[in-house]
């Protein structure tokens, strides 16, 4: 039997062999398309981007004052109780 901790430890682990061997794959394909001549792709991310990269490249949201003041009004809230 295995606790939820192991489990979600081997899903994680699973996902970024999976998102390895994507990632050679596409180095693979890049090479393979580069050395036949193509000018359009310079980056392997030129062949194929990845959810993944999407969202690391989403910048961070600027909050308003109002919406920091909220933030941090249940900031403290959850700090004074526990």
């Amino acid at each position: 039997m295995m606790s939820f901790e192991e489990v979600a430890a081997l899903l994680k682990a699973d996902t970024e062999r999976q998102r390895r061997v994507f990632e050679r794959d596409r180095m693979q394909w890049f090479y393979t398309v580069v050395s036949q001549g193509s000018d359009k792709i310079k980056i392997p991310t030129d062949l194929v981007r990845f959810d993944w990269e999407k969202e690391e490249e989403k910048k961070p949201r600027k909050l308003t004052k109002k919406e920091f003041e909220a933030k941090a009004k249940e900031a403290e809230k959850y700090l004074k109780h526990g």
